[in-house]
């Protein structure tokens, strides 16, 4: 920050200061109720408000430090794991509030407030957004404030802010110099403006707050205090950075459409959004990229509406277009004067796509190859528009150790959250190629030996070979057979449910699979005619 340019004109920024972020780092690594000490280098350098309440305080040594709260725990300090942590907060904002975060510290991030005050309709509506994300993530006492610059920011929201209700601040332009004027000098050292020598030096000339400070001729502190408390000063006088600089470049992948009056037709939605989603798509095709997720968030007058679209292919401009298409149908409709279901005097206003961008090397294989045709896709995307999502199915494979739990229906174009992964390790599942036909509903079956006597699962098998097959219509012979192959389902449990597989082929050269358990027989599957 300090090789940035200082102007009296700064950026007006939306910031958030999750406090003692510190001590949130500590807790992850420590969860408990204990209190939490940090220590760098055999001193403490924070603590939690229980040892604070034991006398803790910053400074001191660790033994000492202990002696006052035995039952703390001493944490050492580790600021990579903070970045780290933080990482998640800002990677959330940059998602569900701004694309462009900029990072001051860890635990404090700011966004240029024009920007979400435009897209969210106003400054107020954006710093509500700001609290509720983060609440969503679990940090539920945060400080939020929209100001002119970081410093008047950062401070509002430390010392103004109501963290536990999430009530923001906000300083109108042109106040920042009257609105720090009557802080303590401290402030400029807590917010890392200045050294801890120079605010003490500051206290013993009298200076203890900001606006004796600010009152100084400059001419005066550039002899007295150099470049260091030059730049507090201008600090102090109001000035700060004219422009964020986050993460990201600022030519990031995120579309953002904001409409001059709500748009009450998805037609007309999708219409407007279009020219920037063609123009997206062409720059990743220009660098060889592809793109197989978006989170799309439309800002209706009813609310706000979020989804994230995935599918087992790159998307093409038309598939996020359809994806928007869909998401606008699903907006919760007012009623009208006339009493008809409708927006009547609303709809959407703003629209921002956030798009997952890989190489296309990395784009996965869909159900169809890397893409299916533009004419398949173009008729399934019609048959749905018509029967809804989820009327057109398409099968995958999933985990699962029977059959039947290893298919499963989607939607087509959708990728749908995974909790049986197929690369898991899935004992007692059947291996070699799949059946053609797998039953929902196993047929009852019979295994007989030569002389007719039913053979059970665990006691006959394989000592005894199986002579005859019947499927619950016919009779047929075996003419080869393998197994038995154990599957042992809720073995934590007590009775152990157990079942026993056997594949077999009969004389009319049909290929089964039989499950049995419980002395009885199903089948399972059947494969495909030889």
């Amino acid at each position: 920050m300090s090789a940035e340019r200082l102007s009296p004109l700064p950026a007006r920024v939306l910031l958030v200061v999750i406090p003692q972020w510190r001590i949130v780092a500590a807790a992850r690594r420590h969860p408990g109720d204990d209190p939490l000490m940090i220590v760098d280098r055999g001193v403490v350098i924070d603590c939690c408000a229980r040892a604070a309440e034991e006398g803790v305080v910053p400074g001191l040594r660790v033994r000492a430090a202990q002696l006052r709260c035995p039952e703390g725990v001493v944490v050492p300090y580790d600021p990579v794991f903070e970045e780290v942590l933080f990482e998640e907060v800002v990677r959330e904002i940059e998602q569900s509030v701004a694309p462009a975060v900029h990072v001051v510290r860890p635990g404090v991030a700011a966004v240029a407030a024009r920007g979400v005050a435009r897209f969210y309709g106003s400054e107020a509506a954006a710093a509500e957004r700001m609290g509720n994300v983060l609440a969503h993530i679990g940090y539920l006492h945060v400080g939020v404030s929209v100001a002119d610059g970081l410093f008047a920011a950062e401070v509002a929201a430390t010392d103004g802010a109501d963290a536990r209700k999430h009530t923001p601040v906000f300083l109108a332009s042109g106040t920042t110099r009257a609105f720090l004027a009557p802080y303590d000098v401290s402030v400029l050292a807590r917010t890392g403006r200045a050294s801890e020598e120079l605010v003490r030096t500051l206290r013993q000339l009298g200076l203890t707050t900001i606006g004796a400070f600010a009152d100084l001729d400059r001419h005066h502190i550039v002899q007295r205090f150099a470049d260091a408390g030059q730049r507090a000063h201008d600090w102090a006088r109001g000035m700060d950075v004219t422009m964020l600089s986050p993460r990201h470049p600022q030519d990031d992948d995120t579309m953002e459409v904001v409409f001059d009056d709500p748009e009450p037709s998805g037609t007309q939605v999708v219409a407007k959004v279009r020219p920037v989603v063609e123009k997206f798509m062409t720059r990743l095709a220009e660098t060889g990229r592809v793109c197989s997720q978006a989170r799309i968030l439309l800002r209706a007058t009813t609310g706000f509406s979020e989804r994230t679209w995935r599918q087992p292919w790159q998307f093409s401009g038309d598939d996020l277009l359809a994806r928007l298409s869909r998401q606008f149908d699903d907006l919760p409709r007012g009623v009208d004067e006339c009493g008809a279901d409708g927006f009547c005097q609303s709809g959407v206003e703003a629209v921002r796509i956030v798009p997952a961008i890989h190489r296309a090397g990395e784009a996965a294989e869909g159900l169809f190859g890397a893409r299916p045709t533009e004419h398949l896709v173009h008729v399934i995307s019609q048959l749905q528009q018509r029967l809804g999502p989820e009327g057109v199915l398409v099968g995958e494979v999933v985990g699962g150790r029977m059959l039947k739990d290893r298919r499963r229906l989607v939607p087509f174009g959708t990728v749908v959250e995974d909790a049986r992964p197929v690369d898991r390790p899935w004992p007692g599942h059947l291996e070699g190629p799949a059946p053609g036909i797998v039953y929902s509903r196993p047929l009852p079956a019979r295994l007989e030996a030569t002389d007719g006597t039913p053979l059970t699962t665990s006691s006959d098998l394989p000592s005894i070979a199986p002579e005859w097959f019947h499927d619950g219509t016919s009779r047929r012979r075996v003419i080869a057979w393998a197994g038995p192959w154990p599957i042992h389902q809720r073995w934590w449990s007590t009775p152990t449910v157990s079942v026993e597989r056997v594949q077999l082929v009969t004389e009319d050269q049909q290929a089964w699979v039989l499950a049995g358990a419980a002395d009885r027989w199903w089948v399972e599957a059947r494969y495909d005619e030889a």
